[in-house]
């Protein structure tokens, strides 16, 4: 506990740690910004179409803050609102576990990034701080009304209870989503497929693949383990995690298909969400990966270039071209959004741009490591407990009339003792493994892994850029509520390997 903390209460249970999950926690893919007007920000929420399902007001607005002086439009001009929509849980059933019946619902949380932190929050120059929660998709007085820090919404929350449990089930609808979307979805079968297509297109001597198998170890391996234990009826997956398993997939395969590939470039998402360095001035996911996705690019860069001349021989190298066509053709790997190739007039598509290779394999890079770490290494620390975070629901939501008079009584929402210590020991194993360090090769020291005297310079290169991000790393959690460690280079494995 920090001094600046409220006394008497645990850390995850106040409003600092709910607000600073959005930004250095188990699943930051969710935050967006809110403008008035659409932008060249293509994922941004427009405030009028929240205010449509959500119709928080200034005067809530105002009594959170205790500050009658800004209005959400101001908040929005100077691009200090945010959101997370959990829309993509409608719809959802939730199933029995142990003979109780647990629920899932699509709540939305409102956060402002307060210049001026309030009693409670860290000392600097800015906080993401909780305004609002609605438990629900749409507004009802009754049933979904708005829940706020201080009750001024007369939500009938005099000790701030309601309060409480709907973070957790904020909390809860990230943890399913950070499970089925973020981590399954974004990293483990987003990866496979281009393992499999380059071991089917590429040579074993093939200077591309001999870069890629390092970031591709085991994880057709993982992938398989999860089709047979994790996401089966009565598995892992639904045991931890709130909806019937038909859901889960359902929410997985609708994901998977409006992923684009060159919408998910570490270059685009922040600017795209809103998130970028112009509307949120510290986000320490993005702050640390972002020097980690250049250092991959210069790496990649380096890496290529020694093979590839230029446009022309990237154009000629058949293997390459049979790769990258599968990998975009609806009959194998079907990736969507490589924008920067060329379609011939048999219908198949071409890399001509040596630029759009390093694109291209750099994020390949990214996603089996830093990507997929961030989601992966944050189970145990920041999910394990769940009172703070867990995947399910034990009761229905806390609606106006609803009254919590106690601590105690919070316990009904809670995931009971036993999926507790199940859910808190798998985390443990998968929060718990890695096989090797990202940028690092030789499994032998004796033996470089790249044999090719050329690339030895830039893997050196390489890895002393990734020391010096470490080091800037553990600088900035010196400073920081609590250390954000999964960007971290030496905590970081090249694969997705568990």
């Amino acid at each position: 506990e920090k001094p600046w903390m409220i006394k008497g209460k645990k850390p995850w249970d106040q409003d600092w740690f709910f607000g600073f999950l959005q930004i250095g926690g188990f699943n930051t893919t969710l935050l967006q910004g809110i403008r008035t007007e659409k932008t060249a920000e293509n994922k941004v929420v427009i405030l009028s179409e929240l205010q449509k399902k959500f119709p928080i007001t200034d005067e809530i607005f105002q009594k959170v803050l205790n500050d009658e002086s800004i209005t959400l439009e101001d908040a929005v001009r100077k691009k200090r609102l945010f959101v997370c929509d959990y829309s993509m849980l409608e719809g959802a059933k939730a199933i029995e576990f142990h003979g109780e019946q647990r629920f899932i619902t699509a709540p939305i949380a409102i956060f402002y990034w307060n210049p001026t932190p309030p009693e409670g929050y860290p000392k600097g120059d800015g906080v993401m701080q909780p305004i609002a929660i609605q438990l629900g998709q749409k507004f009802d007085s009754e049933l979904t009304p708005i829940f706020t820090p201080n009750n001024c919404s007369n939500s009938n929350d005099p000790n701030g209870l309601k309060w409480k449990i709907a973070k957790y089930v904020v909390n809860a609808s990230c943890a399913i989503q950070h499970e089925s979307v973020a981590h399954f979805g974004a990293c483990h079968i987003r990866v496979e497929p281009m393992v499999v297509a380059a071991h089917r297109q590429l040579s074993e001597n093939h200077p591309l693949l001999k870069l890629l198998i390092p970031h591709f170890r085991f994880t057709i391996k993982i992938n398989d383990s999860a089709i047979h234990s994790l996401i089966i009826p009565g598995g892992t997956v639904a045991t931890n995690v709130g909806p019937a398993i038909e859901d889960t997939l359902r929410i997985v395969k609708e994901a998977h298909e409006k992923w684009r590939f060159d919408d998910n470039n570490p270059d685009r998402i922040f600017l795209d969400r809103g998130v970028g360095q112009d509307s949120l001035p510290k986000f320490p996911f993005r702050d640390d990966t972002l020097l980690l996705w250049k250092a991959i690019k210069n790496f990649v860069s380096g890496y290529l270039k020694a093979y590839y001349e230029n446009d022309s021989v990237v154009l000629e190298d058949t293997e390459l071209q049979a790769w990258i066509n599968e990998m975009v053709s609806p009959d194998y790997a079907a990736i969507q959004g490589m924008n920067g190739l060329k379609k011939t007039e048999n219908h198949n598509y071409k890399i001509d741009s040596l630029d759009y290779l390093i694109e291209i394999i750099s994020q390949i890079i990214y996603i089996a490591g830093p990507g997929h770490s961030a989601v992966n290494f944050a189970q145990y620390p920041l999910m394990s407990y769940t009172p703070s975070v867990a995947g399910t629901i034990y009761h229905t939501m806390p609606s106006k009339n609803s009254n919590i008079e106690s601590e105690k009584d919070c316990m009904k929402w809670y995931t009971p003792l036993d999926g507790s210590l199940y859910t808190l020991s798998f985390e443990y194993l998968l929060s718990g493994v890695q096989f090797d360090t990202f940028g690092h090769y030789n499994s032998d020291p004796r033996v470089p892994y790249f044999n090719d005297p050329r690339v030895s310079e830039i893997v050196l290169d390489f890895q002393e850029e990734l020391a010096e991000i470490e080091a800037t790393i553990r600088k900035r959690n010196k400073e920081r509520p609590m250390p954000y460690l999964f960007q971290v280079p030496s905590m970081i494995p090249n694969s997705i390997s568990i």
